[in-house]
């Protein structure tokens, strides 16, 4: 903020409104993407739903009062917990990357074309 006050008068005021605005609008972001994919994950329970927004409003009075310290702590932790689905997920898709590798790997100079379906690549399950 002294880099833009100097720049020019009122420059402080720019960024402290800009940061404002993108704290909270990240606030609303969050919000609205946790909610959609808990509605998701509960296949629409409200009351899990409910749940989620009594406890995202609770961490974010929290996150309001806290000292900077623990956000940062807590915030580090939930940002490292969200390896654990990502990892999951890519050891489940292991198959498919294994079979998109080896086709590209064939013949890496073929062009493909952009909407290409390779299905025919993913290990298929039989339903039952």
């Amino acid at each position: 903020s002294m880099a833009f006050e100097h720049a020019f008068t009122g420059g402080q005021y720019i960024v402290t409104v800009g940061m404002c605005l993108f704290a909270f609008a990240t606030i609303v972001a969050w919000y609205y993407y946790g909610e959609k994919c808990v509605e998701y994950l509960a296949k629409g329970n409200k009351l899990v739903k409910l749940g989620y927004q009594m406890i995202y409003t609770a961490m974010v009075y929290v996150g309001c009062v806290a000292s900077l310290d623990v956000v940062w702590a807590f915030a580090d932790l939930f940002n490292g917990l969200m390896a654990l689905p990502n990892l999951t997920a890519l050891l489940g898709l292991w198959p498919v990357i294994g079979g998109l590798s080896d086709d590209f790997f064939r013949d890496p100079h073929r062009i493909r074309p952009e909407n290409a379906d390779f299905s025919h690549l993913a290990p298929r399950r039989e339903k039952g």
